[in-house]
């Protein structure tokens, strides 16, 4: 089958005759609902795709008037449609046709005339069933009446204001507070909303809001308001901020209630006692007055019958009320601010209480607490409210901000609140958690193809599949169109996580039945895990979402475990690279120092110069981050050369200072060690740097001399006479032989800590390390521990004569002004 509107124009202005025969079978075939009517309206032809859709067969169609199938209030419009066509005018335009059993069907239909001679002979319709469209549109304007009723009820208005684009979208009964039409030509913005705001209040309001932007929290003020009539109103707003993905604020939502009644009211304490039973027994609050020292009422209106259900004398007769109706989840906590009243000072709190009936509802209670003359508390007066209505309708605005609208799982705004949670939670419990972000294949060609209907059911089902699997400790979400995203929390191993993701695969895989169609879906999954591939919800997100982009480059319908490979796009490298070498003119970099203390005693022998990157719009960035790239792009060497100016510079500075400086060791990268002109920098770098070269300690690893080892024992002996040590790093994870060993000469060899890190539990790592110290030792060697973090294996080492840790059992790589403090002490005591 064809859809017309791929054949040909629907937007043209007119058909030929000529070529309507042509058409005629065009139409036959066509998905669209067609028919042919003449300029009357008498209908000449249809299609199959009629009949589906209003019951009645072509013969029975034929010949018969097209206002004979249109419900009594249509006539008019088709009236006015043929008018157009008449005129030679294309024309679109929705119907309601009756079918066969009697309900409606909503219809959108182009008409185009059709010529013959020049003059109007008859009409060719195309037509979309657009009924589902048209109900889900009835139901979103009932829900929303439904919730415009509660906010009247509970005199409050709902609000969304874009900071972006200062536009705000208010509920109906947000026109209402402020004494305006809703169909008026007022827009609601920041300056105009100002306008309405008392000038008294105008400046406090502005500094709160203003807090409030900046800070990204949300905020409770209560303000008067003078409205276009004159009338003044008090107001209480309530707001909640909703950040960018760089956590600047772009939007606001929240709820204005008017509580003028209830100010009015507290106002009304003040008045005469006869002047205030007629008031207040009239009122919907409650107003109360209670003697401390006997629990005695002095005074409790009759609103407190129609907040409570329960008689006012209830308060004084039961010594256990409070405790009775207020919510068990709540009573501790208004108990607890209870404790200031003896201060002198009122409390305004909201709770829940449970009414007679039994029903919860919530209530807004402040206290007012007098004081006699020695400042003992005496009496307490108050004043309580019904906000049931409000907090119903906090309560939908909250899901409906929270929550997916088509498959009502939580949105990607709660899916980002759960992960910072998780991390606060995993942070304090060193527990692990996963991330696996979903992208279903082919879904945008089933979308295009059968139509949004079925797109968005199968969402649907796919939303209701991906929760049958999920164990209580996780959540799923959908974040945008084809995407969702799953947190399993307090992972166990890495196993499950493959296990639970090759789950979803496989149940995927089995065929959706939606709307008649038999559908066949994959999806393509990225993982990430804390804290292995990221401390922050940005780092751990964009990982996710690398990991699934290489799940769909290798075919899609599989699973990709995030690796530094994939922590970038090209574009990413080429952007990076180019902040490379901006960071090198515009002094971004910041040499970092880890000492190296002795094995024994931990006097403080040496330390190692790590290089950190203060990138301006990404922050420090470690050095697994930049270093790779700036070995594939060269720029490597240039850094190096940075780190080791730098390091003599700081060097120079301490010695002015008369600290007690040690030996400092430089990362030499393979690239920058095989240069010609390796000996003649450094000798310059000690000339115009004036350093003792004893104070430096070069490190290289295996791949410096790899391929070139003849010029790098020459490079080496002829820096060790100038009095510049060097150290063999990552010793143990390449290829070093005992022959190389011995040739390079070198002062230090650093056992690598993948050796270390498991020297406690495991016997082949302690009988190699041990093997690596003695080895050392023979060849007059001296022997650093790097990874050092527990105090078993610090006394394991020390057993084996290790003779310096580095690790962050000691310390962790700390800036310069906290090494200078510890130079000053000498030691690290652990």
């Amino acid at each position: 089958m064809i859809s017309l509107q791929n054949f040909f124009d629907t937007s043209a202005s007119a058909v030929d005759l000529e070529a309507l025969e042509t058409y005629k079978t065009i139409l036959t075939h066509s998905t669209d609902l067609t028919f042919i009517l003449d300029h009357n309206g008498t209908i000449l032809s249809t299609n199959s795709r009629m009949e589906k859709t209003i019951g009645y067969k072509e013969n029975e169609l034929q010949n018969q008037s097209f206002f004979t199938f249109l419900p009594n209030y249509e006539p008019v419009k088709l009236f006015t449609a043929l008018s157009t066509v008449r005129k030679g005018n294309p024309i679109t335009i929705t119907f309601s046709l009756q079918h066969r059993d009697g309900h409606l069907v909503d219809i959108d239909i182009t008409a185009i005339p059709i010529k013959h001679d020049n003059k109007i002979t008859g009409v060719i319709g195309i037509g979309k069933n657009i009924s589902k469209e048209k109900q889900q549109e009835r139901e979103l304007v009932k829900i929303q009446e439904n919730l415009n009723q509660v906010q009247m009820i509970g005199n409050t208005g709902s609000w969304d204001y874009d900071v972006i684009e200062d536009e705000a979208y208010w509920s109906k009964q947000m026109y209402r507070i402020f004494g305006l039409q809703e169909d008026s030509s007022f827009i609601p913005t920041y300056k105009s909303f100002l306008s309405f705001i008392d000038p008294n209040d105008r400046e406090r309001f502005m500094k709160i809001f203003e807090k409030s932007l900046e800070i990204g929290e949300s905020f409770q003020v209560e303000y008067r308001i003078v409205r276009t009539d004159g009338k003044k109103r008090v107001l209480n707003q309530q707001a909640d901020v909703i950040l960018d993905e760089s956590g600047n604020s772009v939007r606001f939502i929240g709820t204005i209630q008017d509580i003028t009644t209830q100010r009015r009211t507290e106002e009304l304490l003040k008045t005469s006692e006869e002047q205030k039973n007629f008031i207040f027994n009239n009122l919907e609050v409650a107003i109360w007055s209670v003697e401390v020292a006997t629990n005695r009422v002095l005074y409790c209106t009759k609103g407190f019958e129609n907040i409570f259900g329960y008689p006012r004398h209830a308060v004084e007769n039961a010594a256990d009320f409070w405790l009775k109706v207020i919510h068990p989840d709540d009573f501790q906590a208004a108990r607890n601010n209870q404790n200031v009243l003896t201060e002198g000072k009122d409390i305004k709190h909201q709770y829940r209480i449970i009414h007679a009936s039994g029903t919860v509802k919530w209530v807004s209670d402040h206290t007012i607490p007098v004081l006699d003359e020695e400042g003992n508390l005496i009496r307490l007066d108050g004043i309580m409210s019904d906000i049931t209505d409000q907090k119903l309708a906090e309560e939908k605005m909250s899901y409906l901000a929270h929550h997916d609208h088509l498959t009502k799982l939580p949105n990607s705004r709660m899916f980002d609140q759960v992960l910072r949670n998780n991390l606060v939670q995993a942070k304090e419990k060193n527990m692990q958690f996963a991330i696996l972000y979903l992208n279903l294949d082919r879904f945008k060609k089933i979308n295009d193809t059968l139509g949004h209907l079925v797109g968005d059911e199968l969402l649907i089902e796919v939303s209701r599949r991906l929760n049958s699997l999920m164990p209580k400790e996780g959540i799923t979400a959908r974040m945008a169109g084809d995407e969702f995203a799953v947190i399993l929390a307090d992972i166990k191993s890495v196993a499950k996580v493959r296990e639970f993701a090759n789950d979803i695969l496989q149940t995927m895989l089995n065929p959706f039945q939606i709307k008649g169609f038999e559908l066949y879906m994959s999806t393509s999954i990225g993982v990430s895990i804390y804290p292995e591939h990221g401390g922050t919800s940005d780092t751990l997100m964009n990982h996710t979402k690398a990991a699934v982009n290489r799940a769909k480059q290798l075919g899609k319908n599989n699973v990709q475990l995030f690796s530094n490979a994939l922590s970038g796009k090209p574009t990413d490298h080429y952007e990076l690279e180019a902040d490379m070498r901006k960071a090198l003119i515009n002094n971004e970099f910041e040499v970092y120092y880890q000492p190296r203390v002795c094995t024994n005693t931990g006097k403080i022998l040496s330390a190692e110069a790590l290089i950190r990157w203060n990138h301006p719009e990404l922050g420090f960035l470690p050095p697994i981050e930049f270093i790779p790239l700036a070995e594939e792009n060269g720029l490597i060497s240039e850094i190096g050369d940075w780190v080791a100016k730098t390091v003599c510079i700081q060097l120079k500075a301490w010695q002015g200072e008369q600290l007690q400086v040690v030996p400092i060791s430089i990362n030499i990268s393979a690239q920058g060690f095989l240069r010609n002109d390796v000996i003649s920098r450094f000798q310059s770098l000690l000339d115009e740097t004036n350093i003792d070269p004893h104070l430096l300690e070069i490190e290289i690893t295996e791949s410096s001399y790899m391929f070139n080892m003849e010029k790098v024992v020459q490079d080496l002996a002829e820096l060790r006479k100038m009095g510049i040590k060097v150290a063999l790093d990552d010793f143990g994870t390449g290829f070093s032989s005992l022959t190389q060993l011995k040739e390079l000469k070198i002062d230090t060899l650093k056992i690598d800590r993948s050796f270390i890190k498991h020297i406690a539990e495991k016997k082949q790592d302690e009988v190699i390390t041990s093997g690596i110290i003695e080895l050392a030792h023979g060849l007059d060697i001296q022997v650093v521990a790097e990874g050092v973090e527990t105090k078993e294996q610090l006394t394991l080492l020390r057993a084996k004569n290790c003779d310096q840790i580095q690790g962050y059992l000691f310390s962790k790589p700390i800036r310069e002004a906290e090494f200078r403090s510890l130079l000053e002490k000498g030691f690290i005591q652990h």
